[in-house]
């Protein structure tokens, strides 16, 4: 083939990170770790020697684990022989809270200061999309480049397929900081795409066809960055380094250069400036929707996220009241880790779907799942530990007080609950700064609650307990009547067929925000079950059923690279739904604080389902919590909650990590609009009025309508139904195919006018916060 450019190919050898899947979880490590051994070897060997470490963790983990080669090691990075990119692991960034998108190259940080190693640039591989904001979090760590190698079966993550995007581009965040990127259509692209370990004459056929896409089209560069070697986890054969010098040998062009995407992309800076174009926006969360597959775990680990940073904040305090008090870095430090392996993307084994009762499967799964566990236990420790040293020091008169800390940034009016032994003598709980007695009301035999008003930021308040004197108010919050309770603020009617909420009608405003227009309830659980030969479940069998359609599909459908071109050809998944029937809905817990009432009801593979929906009397919001008993079972399964709000067109925003989303408005093109992830709420408003929803729990939502599989190029907003998508086993690799029930929390309130993101922030840290 004859050229008409000069051609420049930058390859950046390295090996897939898998935090298991293939492999047992140490296994997959050790794998890692023989390649940066074998990698030091071959670089003293071949000055031109370069291999990429795809993740910063594995250096972290190298360098603890081997001493000896520590030094060798070091220098290497520093020259620029091995590549260590700066993101810690492949995330699944959509469900990253805050604090883990800012400490995502933490440790590249680390090595940048105390080594001098050019902590250049980052690497996501295999996740097919990622949040507008992690280009913001890399350019804010100091870093310039960044390579995306998302996984070539495009069936479950079609952002690459239909994105418009051309690379290299500027990648813009949402507050203007760029990252250089280069999205690349697969990985270990080296070998599975060139087939380098094949030799020089396997390469005059390979080569051609990959230059050939960039040759006879509108791309302005005379290079190009072939990403990866190796799959998962394999170890490599440093020798294809020689294939290139053959190559090169043989060849003026196109010159085969082994390098560091540092290496490529400075080329292209230098050389091309003026012709980089700029692209702004969302990916989407294509792969976050298999967090739903353990949602048990996943909430676990999202209440880590919360109490790992209190524990940070009271240490901190600690730190600086008394100087002695030695901060536990390496502890938290280890509750991080933890939480990063939770949240990277490899959830279990490459067999977790199709066989799921090998012992490998179950043993890779105990692993991940025991990041979650683990990562509980020790911020508990953590937080209560330092909890108990502050309060030593705070001085209450030997008189019986209950501290109530704030461990938020501004000041908060909000519910404290106390863990005692209920006693039945009557005492008083009150306030030291009021001298007023505050009304309480205790929830079953080990709890209480009140309200603890203007509580200061990053303080507390001190509240007495008085036994020779009377509690204050006794009354109650709440009035009930036939289905449904009212307070000063809200009138809530429930269906008496599903126990869904049928009326939300705020007195303040005069206004309904219940949609009686939608075949689904405020809080109504959905349970599907179904969807084979469907994107929406197994990839494979949709990809079957396309071939048999006619030979002009089959002949351009070879493989999953092409199958979002045929959505539409696709028939409707065939996913029956069922709701609730309802055993009853009674009165419970009603006093001076809050009043609630309690829906129990039974749905398909779904005999026990509790919900209480509680109204406080001082308070303008509506909590709900949610408990159910689910079957395990490894049919193709999904659990929803419906909120189907009163509003028409509104603007739809999503609190992501470190930023907002609004749907449609802030996404590129092949973006996924089937579900989002949200931190911690939504908002949505109208011309009139807005509704503020809140989870502490469960990150997916829908918009619109529940995921069955339209793989949306466009999502159309009509009205303000929202949908928390709690569980699926949708996946055929990796997630888990089955779980049983889990109990999730939600939080509600309405307001007459578009509501401010601090404000939203507010109400449902404050609600992530007890």
């Amino acid at each position: 083939m004859s050229y008409n450019r000069r051609w420049k190919v930058f390859i950046a050898p390295s090996c897939h990170v898998d935090v298991g899947y293939n492999f047992l979880q140490r296994q997959a490590l050790d794998n890692h770790e023989k390649n940066i051994s074998k990698a030091i070897e071959a670089c003293k060997e071949n000055p031109k020697f370069r291999w990429n470490l795809e993740s910063a963790w594995i250096a972290q983990k190298y360098l603890q684990d081997n001493p000896t080669h520590r030094e060798a090691f070091l220098n290497l990075a520093k020259n620029g022989q091995i590549g260590i990119q700066s993101a810690y692991l492949n995330m699944l960034t959509g469900i990253m809270s805050h604090e883990a998108m800012n400490r995502l190259c933490y440790f590249a940080g680390l090595l940048k200061r105390e080594h001098k190693i050019p902590m250049q640039s980052g690497m996501l591989t295999d996740v097919p999309s990622a949040i507008w904001t992690l280009p913001t979090a890399l350019a804010l760590s100091g870093v310039k480049y960044f390579v995306h190698g998302v996984n070539p079966i495009f069936g479950r993550g079609p952002f690459y397929p239909r994105t418009d995007i051309n690379s290299p581009f500027w990648w813009q965040g949402p507050d203007g900081s760029k990252v250089l990127t280069w999205l690349a259509s697969g990985y270990g692209q080296a070998n599975e795409l060139l087939g380098l370990e094949e030799g020089c004459k396997h390469l005059e056929h390979t080569l051609p066809d990959f230059l050939s896409r960039y040759e006879n089209s509108s791309y302005p560069f005379d290079a190009v960055l072939v990403y990866g070697a190796h799959y998962e986890n394999k170890v490599m054969d440093p020798s294809f380094s020689e294939v290139i010098e053959e190559w090169n040998a043989k060849h003026e062009y196109p010159k085969l250069l082994l390098s560091t995407p540092d290496e490529f992309f400075e080329y292209i800076e230098q050389n091309f400036k003026d012709k980089l174009p700029t692209y702004v926006g969302d990916e989407g969360c294509w792969w976050e929707d298999g967090v739903a597959s353990s949602a048990h775990e996943t909430l676990l680990i999202r209440g880590v996220h919360e109490k790992i940073i209190t524990a940070e904040k009271v240490w901190s305090l600690l730190s600086l009241i008394e100087p002695s008090t030695k901060y536990p870095f390496r502890r938290i430090s280890d509750v991080w880790e933890k939480i990063f392996l939770y949240d990277e993307h490899t959830w279990g084994a490459n067999k977790s779907i199709t066989e799921p009762e090998l012992e490998f499967v179950q043993e890779q799964w105990k692993m991940k799942s025991s990041f979650a566990r683990d990562a509980v236990k020790e911020a508990d420790s953590l937080v209560n530990k330092g909890f108990s040293i502050l309060t030593s020091g705070i001085n209450t008169d030997n008189k019986p007080t209950l501290l109530v800390f704030n461990q938020l940034s501004w000041t908060r009016t909000d519910i404290a609950v106390v863990k005692m032994h209920r006693m039945d003598r009557k005492f008083a709980i009150v306030d030291t700064g009021t001298k007023q007695s505050v009304p309480y009301q205790w929830i079953g035999q080990e709890e209480l609650c009140f309200v603890a008003k203007d509580l200061p930021s990053m303080g507390y308040k001190k509240y007495e307990v008085h036994h020779d004197r009377e509690p204050a108010d006794s009354g109650t919050s709440v009035r009930f009547f036939s289905h449904g309770m009212g307070n000063k603020f809200y009138r809530i009617e429930f269906d008496p067929k599903t126990g869904a909420i049928s009326r939300l009608y705020d007195k303040e405003l005069e206004c309904e925000f219940a949609d009686n227009q939608s075949e689904y309830g405020l809080n109504q659980y959905i349970y599907t079950k179904g969807g084979s030969a469907s994107l929406a479940v197994e990839c494979d069998e949709a990809l079957v059923k396309l071939k048999e359609m006619g030979p002009e599909i089959s002949e351009e459908l070879r493989n999953m690279i092409s199958l979002p071109k045929f959505v539409d050809k696709l028939p409707l998944p065939q996913i029956e739904f069922f709701s609730p029937t309802l055993s009853e809905i009674q009165p419970g817990n009603n006093g001076p604080v809050f009043g609630e009432i309690r829906v129990r009801a039974a749905c398909e593979k779904t005999p026990k389902i509790l919900q209480r929906i509680v109204l406080y009397n001082s308070l303008k919001r509506i909590d709900i919590i949610n408990e159910f008993d689910k079957e395990e079972t490894y049919e193709k399964e999904g659990v929803y909650f419906a909120f189907p709000f009163r509003l028409k067109k509104p603007e739809i925003k999503i609190e992501i990590s470190n930023g907002v989303l609004r749907p449609e408005k802030d996404q590129m093109v092949g973006a996924c609009r089937d579900w989002y992830c949200t931190q911690h709420h939504v908002t949505l408003s109208d011309e009139k009025h807005t509704v503020v929803w809140a989870t502490p729990d469960a990150p997916l939502i829908s918009i619109q309508d529940i995921n069955i599989g339209k793989w949306l190029e466009k999502l159309e907003i009509e009205n303000g139904s929202l949908f928390s998508y709690v569980m699926n086993n949708y996946w055929y690799t990796n997630y888990k195919a089955s779980q049983k029930g889990c109990r999730v929390r939600y939080s509600i309130t309405t307001q007459g006018k578009a509501i401010d993101n601090f404000d939203a922030i507010h109400f449902s840290w404050g609600y992530a916060n007890p």
